[in-house]
Parts: C-alpha cells; sequence; structure tokens
C-alpha cells in the first residue's frame, strides 16, 4: 500500500502550482477543468504522510505550499468554497480531517509561522463543522449522512489540536447519532434524501467508503466499543458488495450517477473502513486488498486515477482530474496509519463472501437481491429511493468475463449513435414508446414487487419474478404492467418478459453488455456472442417464436462517462408488435478456451 500511496503522490507534485505570482500558487491545477478543485487540498495529508515516513523535503514543500494555499481560499466563517459538482459541506469537513492528520505528522517540524497559520486553519475548521454538522443533514439532499458521520473524527482530533473540550463532546454526540442511522439490513440510511418515503436513502459505495470509514477512525482514535461494534455489523453487509476482483458493486442507490466500479467518484476508498478492523475479521484485508488491486490494475491513466476502467482505451480524454487520486491516496494513508500494529485475523481464511458460490441475499429495506450461482455474481434492484429500480439487473459479474452488465445514470443527452436512446445508458432495461413518443420503462418503477423461489440456490438454479408497472423518468404512469422472470442456471440467465395493458406502445428490451478493448461481436444462430479476450462470451439469445434481435454492429458500441465504459445495446423486439406482447431471451457466459 505505501507504494501506491507514493506513486500517487509522485505523480500528483507536478500539479501544484509552484509560481508565486499565480493565484492559484500553491493548489493542485486540474488541466481537465481548468483549476484547482477544493478537495485536492487534501493532498495535505498524504504529502505530510510521505514526509514522514521517506524524510524527503520535497514531500514537505508541496505540503507547506497546499497549506498556504488553503489558508488563502478558506472563507471567513471557516468553511472552504466548494466546486458546483461537491456536496456543499463535505469539503469542509474533510478538509479540517485531513488538515488535522497533518498537523500530527509535521507539527514538531513547522516553522513557529507556518504552525500558527495551521493551527488557525484547523481551529476556524472545526467551528464551522462544530457549528454546522447535525444529525439534521441526514434528513436533506446535501450533504447527507457521509459528511455528518466525517464530523465525527474530524471533530476528535481537532480537539487534540485545539484543546477545545467542546469538539470531543460534540464528536461522540455525533457518532452515536450516526450508529443509530444503520437499519436491521446493516446499510448507513440517510444519503441524499431527496423527499421522504418508504424505501431508506442508502448509497453502499458512498456509505462504505466515507461514512464507514469515518466511524472506522473515529473508533480508532476513542475505543468507543458502542461505535465499534455498530462499524463491524454495517461491515458484514458491505461485505457482500466487494466483487471478487474488488471492485464495489454500487451499482444502485442515491448517487449510483457517481459510481465509477471502483467505488464512489467523490469516495475516499474503502481501506480506511476496511483495514483498522482487520484483527477481528480475516475478510477485511482481503476486501480492502483486492479494492487497491483493481485499482491499481485497471483504473489508472498517467498514474491517475481515472472515472472507470475503460477511461484509459478512451483517446477523447487526454487528461485525467487529479480530484479522485487525491482522495485514495488520502484513504490509503490514513489506512496505513490506523491500521500500523493491527495483526490480522487468525479466524477464518479471508475469502470474501462474493468469492463462495451457491447463495441468495435479499435486502428487503431495500428491495435489492444478490444472487450468486458457480458462474454469476447477479444484482437485481427494485430499490425505490434511487437509481435503477423496477427489479432491473444493475449488476452482472463472470469470473473471467469480467463486468458483463452495470447500472448508469439516466442521461439523455448528446449521442453519437444511430439511436440516440441508446446513448450513455448502460442499463439494462424495458422500453414502451407510445404515440406521444413518450418513453417508459421498469427502471422507473419505485414499487417494484420482487418474488423469490426460495432463500437458497439449488443444484445452480434460482428464479426470481419481478412484476411492476412501466413508467416514464416524471413518473407518469403509462397504463402497461410487466412482469420479468429471471431463471438463473449456472452461467445462464433465462428471461421471460410479459407487458399488459391498454396503452398502444412500441416495446423493445435493451441489454447493454460491457464491451471492453479487444471484445469481438459474432452472429450465432437467434442472437449475438460477445467474444472477451480473456477467454469467456456473452451470448444473448433469443426464444425465435417470442422475439428478434435487432442488427447489432460494432459501430453501436456506446460511452458511458461515469461509470467509464464501453458497452453494446444488444435490442431485442417482440415477434408480433403491439400489446399484450412476450419476449423470452437468455443470457449466457460460457469460457470459450
Amino acid at each position: 500500500m505505501f507504494d501506491v500511496a507514493k506513486d500517487l503522490c509522485d505523480v500528483l507534485i507536478p500539479f501544484q502550482v509552484t509560481d508565486e505570482k499565480s493565484g492559484d500558487y500553491g493548489g493542485l491545477l486540474c488541466p481537465a477543468h481548468e483549476k484547482a478543485h477544493s478537495r485536492t487540498g487534501e493532498a495535505v495529508f498524504p504529502f505530510c504522510y510521505l514526509y514522514s515516513e521517506t524524510k524527503e523535503e520535497r514531500y514537505l514543500e508541496s505540503a507547506l505550499r497546499l497549506i498556504k494555499w488553503l489558508s488563502r481560499t478558506q472563507k471567513d466563517d471557516g468553511s472552504w468554497d466548494r466546486d458546483e459538482a461537491d456536496i456543499p459541506e463535505l469539503g469542509t469537513v474533510s478538509l479540517t480531517l485531513a488538515l488535522c492528520h497533518a498537523y500530527q505528522l509535521v507539527e514538531g517540524v513547522l516553522e513557529a509561522e507556518d504552525r500558527e497559520s495551521l493551527e488557525n486553519m484547523i481551529r476556524r475548521g472545526a467551528e464551522y463543522v462544530y457549528r454546522k454538522a447535525g444529525a439534521r443533514w441526514a434528513e436533506r439532499s446535501e450533504p447527507g449522512i457521509n459528511s455528518f458521520a466525517l464530523s465525527c473524527p474530524a471533530l476528535q482530533l481537532a480537539q487534540a489540536v485545539t484543546g477545545e473540550e467542546k469538539y470531543r463532546q460534540r464528536a461522540k454526540e455525533n457518532a452515536l447519532a450516526v450508529i443509530e442511522r444503520i437499519n436491521e439490513d446493516g446499510f448507513l440510511v440517510g444519503e441524499r434524501v431527496i423527499e421522504p418515503g418508504r424505501f431508506p436513502h442508502v448509497d453502499v459505495g458512498f456509505d462504505l467508503e466515507i461514512g464507514v470509514g469515518a466511524l472506522t477512525v473515529y473508533w480508532c482514535l476513542t475505543g468507543n466499543e458502542e461505535v465499534r461494534d455498530a462499524v463491524l455489523r454495517a461491515l458484514e453487509t458491505h461485505l457482500n458488495f466487494i466483487t471478487p476482483t474488488g471492485y464495489i458493486d454500487s451499482s444502485w442507490g442515491t448517487r449510483v450517477y457517481k459510481w465509477m466500479v471502483l467505488g464512489n467518484r467523490e469516495g475516499n476508498g474503502c481501506q480506511p473502513a476496511f483495514l483498522p478492523l482487520r484483527n477481528f475479521d480475516a475478510r477485511f484485508q482481503r476486501a480492502a486488498g483486492q479494492n487497491l488491486r483493481f485499482m491499481v490494475k485497471n483504473m489508472m491513466k498517467g498514474g491517475l486515477v481515472t472515472s472507470g476502467p475503460h477511461e484509459k482505451d478512451n483517446r477523447k480524454y487526454k487528461f485525467s482530474c487529479p480530484a479522485a487520486s487525491v482522495l485514495r491516496a488520502n484513504a490509503i494513508c490514513q489506512a496505513l496509519v490506523y491500521c500500523r500494529g493491527v495483526p490480522l485475523s487468525q479466524t477464518g481464511k479471508g475469502i470474501l463472501p462474493t468469492e463462495q458460490k451457491g447463495w441468495v441475499r435479499f435486502y428487503k429495506t431495500v428491495n435489492v437481491l444478490q444472487v450468486r450461482t458457480s458462474a454469476l455474481l447477479c444484482t437485481v434492484s427494485g430499490y425505490g429511493a434511487g437509481e435503477p429500480g423496477g427489479g432491473t439487473i444493475s449488476h452482472l459479474w463472470n469470473d473471467r468475463f469480467g463486468t458483463v452488465q452495470a447500472a448508469s445514470p439516466f442521461i439523455f443527452g448528446c449521442h453519437d449513435v444511430d439511436d440516440p436512446e441508446l446513448n450513455e445508458w448502460l442499463t439494462p432495461r424495458i422500453e414502451a414508446k407510445a404515440e406521444d413518443l413518450l418513453v417508459f420503462s421498469n427502471v422507473f418503477e419505485p414499487d417494484a414487487s420482487i418474488s423469490l423461489s426460495g432463500d437458497r440456490v439449488v443444484d445452480d438454479r434460482f428464479e426470481v419474478v419481478v412484476n411492476g408497472r412501466l413508467k416514464a423518468d416524471s413518473g407518469h404512469d403509462s397504463g402497461l404492467t410487466y412482469s420479468i422472470v429471471y431463471r438463473f442456471d449456472g452461467g445462464k440467465i433465462e428471461k421471460e418478459i410479459v407487458v399488459e395493458g391498454s396503452r398502444e406502445a412500441r416495446l423493445r428490451s435493451i441489454e447493454p453488455v460491457i464491451f471492453e478493448k479487444g471484445c469481438d461481436l459474432l452472429r450465432v444462430e437467434n442472437g449475438v456472442e460477445i467474444k472477451h479476450p480473456q477467454g469467456s462470451s456473452c451470448i444473448v439469445r433469443v426464444d425465435g417464436e417470442s422475439g428478434r434481435i435487432r442488427k447489432v454492429r460494432r459501430k453501436d458500441v456506446i460511452w458511458s462517462h461515469l461509470p467509464a465504459l464501453y458497452a453494446l445495446p444488444i435490442v431485442i423486439e417482440p415477434a408480433q408488435s403491439g400489446v399484450p406482447c412476450k419476449m423470452s431471451y437468455s443470457i449466457e457466459l460460457h469460457d470459450w478456451e
């Protein structure tokens, strides 16, 4: 881990503005957005950590320049200006925490003027957090439960720097309030609450990388066993969403629009959540390590962390924003600090839940199902407080093919393919286009019912039935009902879709399949085959009597900016137009070598 943190910092240092005449002096200038993002100031902690470990002056020099930039950009109320895309208060809480971590490492080597400047920044930032951070954050769209959770270690450390006892007391109050929001399924509730509803507002990736990680760090600082026990319960659930290759399945939730496969684009990384507690469960070490390995192998371009595994293959992206790399470096350094001296648990084999085969987990509070067969790991999302809903497959994984299907936010923007409605949107879905050109889909259905054939996979088989109504993104009801039957059988999923109702509409099912560099497209009887260079194929094949696959070509490959993935949309149309209609087809993964 240390080498990864060092490599990230070495790549970040050249982004720093060293011209003292520049208004951005000391900041990390993003070439992609031509500005210094506020949260890149969190690099102050990784720079200080690298200095403390290596004694190389260049890290301390970069940290001091960054401290000067942060001092100039801090507002009178103690906060920092945020970028338009940032969560309002998250930047100030996370910067205050990073400055506290940095202070502890370099306090003894700073000149009196620099030390006083740093202490004043921390005091002003902490005072802002003290005034603003409250349980109401978990009841609003912004900043959400995770910014609230982050206030716990920030205020606890600020007390150590400033001596203000009120910060320590508020940190404890906040921590106890946060753990009260871990629900019966183990999810942290209160992230991006747009409007109250029957579903809790959660986001697996963001919750794990920000909120749960912050609670782990708070426990490291205080030893509060009540918080520790709550964190262990939450980690038990979140472990189920770490794929065998290490990325976080955050394909559904309130912030799916920030999912970059590895985790959340604004997340810090899962290492601080897992590693300080690795003596309790060997799987925590495995999860953190696999996630880091996935990042290094699949997410890097020019030494920076990208927005998804395929960004490195897209020539349109000349520059990567350094912000994600700063956040990941910060997380790694936190993990290194807080897991130092913590032994690896000798209990269990350290095998991830998703590496084990033949199980089903249904999370009733969020209406989300996971199915694990011998060859597939699948998430079926009926989540009604974010994207996607309707009982669609939001994530499908195979050990050789890798990510087979994924979800992305609903965006109809500028388009590069013949059918503009296919561009950018990765999510598998049913669509009905009415005469008035309104598009209805199952993914906009917040109230889909998911019925299971049992509570376990038997003989590598399992069946799921989803029922709901096709709706527009505005919530407008089409008057059409749908049912989807998923029949899992080893490496195969048979899908049977029935749409009924009185409204006339043109129906189709769209199955985008991830199309990695080196993939080949072949025609097979009643279907198409996507041949993966790693020795696996995905075959989509229709029941010839119920439907047909529209002609598909390589040039139909679409690009999703976030997560940065290429995919080939396979469009299945019913054999007969109109309603009612039925479509039956299968998605099968098998090895070709």
